[in-house]
């Protein structure tokens, strides 16, 4: 792996991590992150910062790591359109679908990554 796509996998594993803490700070509860603005707006702004990041990583290591990660890269990228939504329930329950059943996994993939990068 290069070092732009290292460090590149390093923030996204950051914003991963931010996203956990936000969903156990509400102790995994989607009534309360659809209550609270602030937990909305800060997965969300994880999610946005994810999918950018993921769609500067080189074509070399996304063909390297597609039969890795739980999502294509594709899908990663295509978190941004979940804002673009215009059912804002639907949005939110999708926002946290993926915030508890798809983001600590990639967490873990950063994880892997970065270790097997270092070796």
């Amino acid at each position: 792996m290069d070092r732009s796509d290292f460090q590149k996998i390093e923030h996204i594993k950051v914003w991963c991590g931010k996203i956990i803490i936000c969903t156990q700070n509400i102790n995994n509860s989607c009534d309360t992150f659809k209550d609270n603005f602030i937990y909305q707006d800060a997965i969300s702004m994880a999610l946005l910062q994810i999918s950018k990041l993921s769609h500067e990583l080189s074509e070399d290591f996304k063909k390297s790591t597609e039969h890795i990660i739980s999502w294509s890269w594709e899908e990663v990228y295509d978190l941004r359109n979940l804002f673009n939504h215009g059912n804002l329930e639907l949005a939110l329950d999708k926002i946290w679908q993926i915030a508890v059943d798809d983001i600590p996994l990639f967490y873990n993939f950063c994880i892997e990554t970065s270790l097997k990068s270092h070796h």
